[in-house]
């Protein structure tokens, strides 16, 4: 009787570990789910990422762009202003003579 007392606290044993292990392979489970979920979101957030730096270099390149523009217009309007304050001084100097 010893031997069957022994092997069925033995079989008792064995079935709570694998109850236990059944437990873990269910959290390993959802842990691999969860994981996987997270492999999904940061594959899209490279791809928006991505995105993102592609925008953003069309931005530089833009601004970069307008930056040139405006240069080149800020200096046509010193070379006009120049020549109206030429004119303006010419005209008052050709009335000043008039009088």
């Amino acid at each position: 009787m010893e031997i069957l007392d022994v092997l069925a606290k033995m079989d008792e044993h064995l079935a709570r570990q694998d109850g236990m292990l059944a437990k873990q392979d269910a959290i390993l489970a959802k842990m691999d789910e969860r994981l996987a979920n997270q492999d999904a979101i940061l594959r899209q957030m490279d791809v928006h990422m991505a995105r993102l730096v592609e925008v953003m270099a069309s931005c530089h390149h833009e601004a970069a762009a307008a930056h040139q523009t405006a240069a080149m217009a800020l200096g046509r309007f010193a070379e006009v202003s120049l020549g109206v304050d030429r004119f303006v001084s010419l005209a008052e100097r050709l009335l000043a003579e008039r009088k």
